[in-house]
C-alpha cells in the first residue's frame, strides 16, 4: 500500500527544512575556517617570537620550526 499524504508530510518537511538550513550550515563552516585560520596566524606568530632558549625548552629549535612559521595562514 502506498503512503497517504499525511504520512509522507514529515518526511516533506525534514527535506525542506535541512534545504533551508544549508545557508546556515555554510556560515557556520566559513566562520569555523576563518577562526582556524586566525589560530594559525597567532600560533605562529607566537612561535616567531620565542628566544631560543624558550623554543629550546619547548624541545626544538629555531631551524626546526622556520618552516611553520613561514607558511601562509591557509595551510596547516
Amino acid at each position: 500500500m502506498t503512503k497517504g499524504y499525511a504520512e509522507c508530510r514529515p518526511e516533506f518537511q525534514h527535506r525542506s527544512e535541512t534545504w533551508m538550513n544549508l545557508p546556515v550550515i555554510r556560515i557556520r563552516d566559513v566562520l569555523a575556517t576563518i577562526t582556524m585560520w586566525r589560530a594559525r596566524a597567532r600560533w605562529r606568530r607566537e612561535l616567531a617570537v620565542r628566544s631560543e632558549r624558550e623554543l629550546l625548552d619547548m624541545g626544538t629549535c629555531w631551524s626546526s620550526i622556520a618552516d611553520e612559521i613561514g607558511k601562509p595562514f591557509w595551510r596547516s
